[in-house]
């Protein structure tokens, strides 16, 4: 199977499905482990490693994550994949800031996770009628002690 992946869409997109994978177990055990405030705050804070490739097109990574959702046991929901997509973007020194959305139709409450660049452009798929709430960023045990 991999080699028809490596044949269709080439190495470099083997290797960020890889990537990809192994941000998505992370991403799965930390909601399942902590708070979701520090996970928030995990994916907004993750820093760039090494010498990542940094011309990812946000489509490419959209499509990696859907593909390796494919193999996971784990169900995919939207929040999930804005952590993973924030986290890779991230590690490649690109901005990414995770957006949840709400909203009330007729009676019914809904709500969304998206991803934007820092300049308010929308990298995901937002679904319309979403108001954005305010995240609020995780204090560190040292801003905690100084308050």
């Amino acid at each position: 199977m991999w080699l028809i992946v490596i044949h269709r869409r080439g190495l470099r997109f083997v290797l960020l499905g890889m990537e990809v994978l192994a941000i998505a177990l992370q991403v799965e055990i930390a909601l399942r482990r902590r708070p979701l405030e520090r996970v928030f705050a995990d994916a907004s804070q993750a820093r760039a490693r090494g010498r990542l490739a940094s011309d990812i097109a946000p489509a490419t990574l959209d499509r990696a994550i859907r593909t390796a959702y494919r193999v996971l046991p784990f169900e995919p929901t939207c929040l999930k994949h804005a952590l993973i997509f924030c986290r890779v973007r991230r590690r490649r020194g690109l901005s990414a800031e995770l957006r949840i959305g709400v909203q009330k139709e007729d009676g019914v409450f809904g709500a969304h996770a998206w991803v934007e660049d820092g300049a308010g452009n929308v990298l995901t798929d937002p679904l319309e009628g979403f108001s954005p709430l305010p995240l609020r960023r995780a204090s560190t045990p040292d801003q905690r002690a100084s308050d």
